[in-house]
């Protein structure tokens, strides 16, 4: 048995299981793992899909940096650049760490697999404790889900096995197939990990909710825990929503460009249109779970343009709906809301592939989005100088670099995340909460990795230049 192989089958141990069941256990675990190789799955919402970035290359008129403003290039060496001031002033408050998901939890009383095997109440759990993943490894909890919430619900039964699990409709679940599916209409058998058993679903049962409470844990590294025993996912779009605005916000207010802020960009459009307008429409792709790659959310941009958290028609953008981004997903943008994308399209969307590129960007006021598997340790914090320091455990996720600094004794960018404001420790600049420096070489890294997007030149709502009252 190979090391790596005995310790994650050690850390299952800890949830009381039997050597045959273990392997039982693990067997799922392994099929999980090769599914994400392959590249069919993904942890965080991106996935590095070669051929898609070789199609954005291919079709783009000029797809690198130094093709659309080799000017720029040296410009922010020791400088300072601080891009989401400029957003807070054009909304009028602070920067609030997005939220990505409203579904994806659990009813009260759900237990939860903590690392000594002991079972807790979902509400009870705190951040910096550690649970089981679905690969049997504890891992931290790095965030507390906790909301009112009125909907339906709905109560799962497996056939030979006695845990029942309540959960919004669209939370995902590990199946025997190595697939996260929703677990609404879902028929595959769910993998439980608690006793290492592969139940198939016996029956589901629509509750509604009136007035109650739902719970949810995001967990680093894995993304995932044993929910009733049951191997349950937590919560690309939302890194370019959040450039689209930066990049607003810094053409009104930095380049005095005759526009108007409106609201912040609907990031369901954004995903919708690029797995399927772009990547499934253009070049072919279908994708088997959630996600995507930077590149055909960039394309989609630039092609289409972008809708704003405001009303379309029979459409509703104002707050993010999980359910609808997942709909989007699979189905597209509504042919009668493309019209309305394509009047506020990104004029320029280029691939950045070097720190020395995203800092010059940065300075020069676009937004870079970073694309990358790079993982960061959430554990200790920032440190003395606002850092996280890079993780061994890869993180497959959509970021937006909004800053940098190269004048300081760690040359390095302000990156900020969708997770909320759990990264506790000291700051720098006035950062938002929930964001944290990465040193330059770590942002080379993420870049190089070849799915990192610079924004510029979005066309806006113009200001009237007439006066109407």
């Amino acid at each position: 048995m190979l090391r790596r192989t005995f310790l994650q089958l050690a850390g299952l141990a800890t949830a009381g299981l039997s050597l045959p069941q273990l392997i039982q256990a693990k067997e799922a675990s392994v099929a999980y793992i090769e599914a994400a190789n392959q590249g069919n799955l993904i942890q965080a919402g991106w996935v590095l899909n070669r051929r898609l970035v070789s199609e954005f290359i291919r079709s783009s008129q000029n797809p690198y940096l130094s093709q659309v403003n080799a000017d720029i290039r040296g410009t922010g060496k020791g400088q300072i650049a601080l891009l989401w001031p400029f957003l807070e002033q054009a909304m009028g408050s602070q920067l609030i760490p997005h939220e990505q998901a409203i579904g994806d939890c659990f009813a009260v009383d759900t237990q939860v697999t903590m690392s000594d095997g002991m079972q807790k109440a979902i509400q009870e759990v705190n951040v910096g404790d550690y649970v089981i993943s679905h690969t049997g490894l504890p891992r931290q909890v790095t965030r507390i889900i906790h909301k009112p919430y009125t909907g339906n619900m709905v109560k799962t039964t497996c056939q030979g096995y006695d845990s029942t699990v309540t959960s919004t409709l669209d939370h995902q679940f590990l199946t025997t197939d190595g697939q996260w599916e929703k677990v609404s209409g879902c028929e595959s058998n769910l993998v439980a990990l608690i006793q290492g058993l592969r139940p198939k679903i016996k029956s589901q049962e629509l509750l509604q909710i009136t007035d109650g409470y739902v719970y949810c844990l995001e967990v680093d590294q894995d993304n995932s825990f044993l929910a009733n025993g049951y191997a349950v996912h937590n919560c690309v779009s939302h890194g370019y929503g959040l450039g689209v605005d930066i990049l607003t916000a810094t053409q009104i207010i930095k380049r005095k460009s005759p526009q108007k802020w409106v609201a912040k960009a609907a990031t369901e459009i954004i995903y919708g249109g690029g797995r399927v307008e772009i990547a499934a429409q253009e070049y072919g792709m279908r994708w088997s779970g959630d996600g995507m790659t930077g590149t055909v959310a960039a394309e989609f941009v630039k092609r289409y343009g972008i809708l704003l958290r405001q009303k379309y028609l029979n459409w509703d953008f104002t707050t993010y709906s999980g359910d609808l981004a997942s709909e989007l997903g699979y189905r597209g943008v509504p042919d009668p809301l493309e019209s309305y994308c394509r009047i506020h399209p990104v004029g320029c969307v280029t691939l950045c592939r070097s720190w020395d590129e995203a800092r010059d960007c940065i300075f020069n006021g676009y937004p870079v989005t970073l694309c990358s598997s790079q993982g960061f340790n959430t554990r200790y914090g920032r440190d003395k100088d606002g850092f996280l320091s890079p993780g061994r455990q890869p993180w497959m996720h959509c970021m937006l670099l909004a800053g940098i600094d190269d004048s300081y004794k760690r040359p390095g960018g302000v990156i900020i995340n969708s997770w909320g404001d759990f990264i506790q420790g000291p700051k720098r600049h006035n950062q938002p909460n929930g964001s944290f420096w990465a040193d330059a070489s770590v942002i080379d890294r993420m870049c190089k990795q070849g799915d990192s997007i610079a924004l510029s030149c979005y066309a806006g709502y113009p200001k009237q230049s007439y006066i109407l009252w």
